[in-house]
């Protein structure tokens, strides 16, 4: 999910128009009707396709966004209708617990206290504690919680309950995050389990000003409702603290990646860098 709604923010914001050829079930067709994306971009779909294949340019991974902003839309369509994003005073709040592959029972919470803290995807989930704790704290700043993580639960109606009941979103790192980038909707993300380390990869993958990354899962705990409120309404005023978007100069990024990547990630770099104009951090 969240791979496919940055790719798609990525083609969206270049100088040059994006033929998508992938299959008929593919996300990418999901995200242009919903976020109304006209022909600059395209979609060719098959039944015989590589996936992320982008005709006649390399393929594409979520890290190729870093110049390309989430907030590009002012409405989504959803059900035949067009809703405008970014609206305050909602009385819900989006909690993120995990990616709907696990019934949040027992046997899920007791496993994450077994598996190595750098198995995927389970480094992105906390504790049971945690997630009282959260759904505690909103409740007592006012708010209503509403988890939002099964996968029954259609795209175009998890896209609904975000943009019309939640005034902000708290959760682990993954695609409902992303999600409510594109609605300008301000998210916290918790820590990764194994921490971010020096080159704050959770701030990479999530380019976004209304964002505030919670660096230990201790300082969760320290705060009050009315702090909790505070940040949020920073976050409104685009007053994140993603550690690459204190400055708009790409250069530092660029080398970083530049340096520690073989000659297809540079490939894909050169190619994003050539067909956009005046390239920034984050697209700010």
């Amino acid at each position: 999910m969240g791979d496919t709604l940055m790719a798609m923010c990525l083609f969206n914001s270049l100088d040059s128009s994006v033929n998508i050829v992938t299959g008929p079930e593919s996300w990418y067709i999901t995200w242009k009707q919903i976020l109304n994306i006209g022909d600059r971009v395209t979609v060719t779909t098959t039944n015989n396709h590589e996936l992320w294949l982008n005709p006649p340019h390399p393929s594409y991974l979520e890290s190729m966004k870093p110049f390309s902003r989430y907030d590009q839309f002012d409405h989504v369509q959803l059900f035949g209708q067009s809703f405008a994003v970014g609206r305050s005073g909602k009385k819900s709040v989006g909690i993120f617990i995990n990616n709907g592959d696990n019934v949040k029972n027992d046997e899920f919470f007791n496993r994450l206290d077994s598996v190595k803290r750098d198995e995927y995807p389970y480094y992105k989930f906390h504790g049971r504690d945690v997630y009282r704790h959260i759904i505690d704290l909103v409740q007592s700043a006012g708010y209503d919680p509403l988890i939002i993580d099964n996968k029954d639960i259609s795209t175009e109606h998890k896209v609904f309950m975000l943009n019309e009941l939640c005034d902000f979103v708290i959760g682990y790192e993954g695609g409902m995050c992303h999600v409510a980038h594109a609605l300008k909707i301000p998210a916290i993300i918790l820590p990764l389990r194994v921490g971010s380390g020096p080159y704050y990869h959770t701030d990479f993958l999530h380019l976004d000003r209304r964002t505030y990354f919670i660096r230990n899962i201790k300082e969760l705990y320290a705060w009050s409702p009315d702090q909790l409120l505070t940040i949020v309404e920073q976050l409104r005023a685009e007053k994140g603290n993603n550690q690459w978007l204190t400055t708009t100069d790409p250069t530092a990024f660029v080398n970083h990646f530049r340096a520690g990547s073989g000659p297809e990630f540079n490939l894909r770099l050169d190619w994003v860098l050539e067909n956009m104009t005046n390239p920034t951090m984050g697209g700010y």
